[in-house]
């Protein structure tokens, strides 16, 4: 790409780079590396290459079903998964191709260390500030669904609060 003096990378990450998932900790791990890659690439090799990261969450691959083997009962983690999705769907692949045709494109030809996650909006509750527990406690019910629902109102209501306050 240098030599021709243009190019595109665009690495396939994941919401995994974010926060951890039980039992997945080098896939966890390597998604993380993928997105400082990603920065570190944009920041050394711009203008010419753009460089930027797809951030998908739950899609229904053929990975997704064998994730869910290392959990007893893979199959409800898997709905649970999609319940957890604000468009209450699993991904779909064409989903994901969709969006890195768009990456690739000169249509964004202004994004360079971009971190683009599709997820469905079940990303949405870590920027709330559900990180290391969210997977595991919050959504395979290790919290009571009381516990859940004061967790979330709690949490929204000290974004409003440190957002009012600036």
């Amino acid at each position: 790409m240098q030599k021709h003096g243009a190019g595109v990378i665009l690495a396939n990450a994941s919401i995994a780079a974010f926060k951890a998932f039980p039992k997945h900790p080098a896939y966890c791990a390597s998604k993380a590396a993928q997105v400082a890659l990603v920065r570190q690439l944009a920041s050394e090799y711009g203008p010419n290459i753009r460089a930027n990261a797809l951030c998908p969450g739950p899609v229904d691959t053929p990975m997704i079903w064998d994730s869910a083997k290392a959990f007893e009962g893979g199959e409800k983690a898997v709905e649970e998964a999609r319940e957890a999705t604000a468009l209450k769907r699993l991904g779909q692949p064409k989903d994901i191709s969709e969006l890195a045709l768009f990456l690739i494109s000169n249509e964004s030809s202004w994004m360079t260390g971009s971190l683009v996650t599709i997820d469905g909006g079940i990303s949405h509750y870590v920027f709330l500030g559900i990180v290391s527990f969210w997977w595991s406690d919050f959504y395979t019910c290790r919290l009571g669904f009381e516990a859940r629902r004061q967790l979330l109102y709690s949490l929204c209501n000290n974004c409003v609060t440190e957002t009012d306050k600036s």
